[in-house]
């Protein structure tokens, strides 16, 4: 993590928050690397923060150290709001740079107590939260409806800004509660029809438009974001 003095410019994206009125001393810019840890289930969190550029990923680990994934979060988002809310100390979830990130950062300890008075970015933060559930609710359904296949095309589609697919398909096949076999089929149908086309390093997205259309964006909450 590198963190850096608050720009000005970033000043409308405040005012979209209803965040405007936020002390500029206690305003921030946070950077992420790519697969860097943002949070850390059971690990305080120590900033709000608005995702400014950049994707990560949000999962959970089972006793057994096996991975579930959740959702993306994406630019016009939040992390950190649950623990804000809740008050609670550690993280609820795993948080995961997929790409470099950029966001604003407000930190928890000196920020709670004026952001929790500021009722139009709480009535904001409702909206944003109502939408978020909306969207977990329907993944739910549409994890019994949709083959892996669907799942796997959006999984990738989020997880490769580059066109370059190149996570180990025994962590995605557990992220995806599928067996590495049955991934690995999918994986070669894909390619036979020419959406992915294996490398050296991971897989190539030949046919983004194909892959976006069979994803149908199962891992995507853009729609419920507002843009920046």
């Amino acid at each position: 993590m590198i963190r850096c003095s608050f720009d000005e410019k970033y000043v409308p994206i405040l005012d979209k928050f209803g965040l405007s009125t936020v002390p500029r001393s206690l305003l921030c810019l946070l950077s992420y690397g790519k697969k860097e840890y943002i949070c850390q289930e059971e690990v305080p969190v120590s900033h709000l923060l608005i995702v400014l550029k950049g994707r990560a990923k949000i999962l959970t680990y089972t006793e057994e150290g096996k991975a579930f994934m959740h959702s993306f979060s994406e630019e016009g988002s939040f992390i950190g709001e649950v623990e804000l809310l809740t008050q609670k100390k550690g993280a609820a979830l795993y948080v995961q740079a997929v790409t470099p990130m950029e966001c604003i950062g407000i930190p928890l300890r000196e920020g709670s107590a004026i952001l929790r008075k500021n009722l139009q970015f709480m009535n904001c933060l409702s909206e944003l939260l109502a939408a978020k559930l909306m969207s977990a609710n329907y993944n739910a359904s549409r994890m019994v409806l949709y083959t892996l296949e669907n799942r796997l095309c959006s999984y990738i589609e989020m997880s490769s800004p580059n066109l370059v697919f190149e996570e180990p398909l025994t962590q995605v096949s557990e992220i995806l509660g599928t067996s590495y076999r049955h991934l690995l089929r999918t994986i070669e149908k894909l390619c036979r029809e020419e959406i992915l086309k294996k490398g050296s390093h991971g897989y190539h997205i030949r046919d983004l438009s194909a892959l976006h259309q069979r994803g149908r964006g199962f891992y995507s909450n853009k729609s419920a974001l507002p843009h920046l």
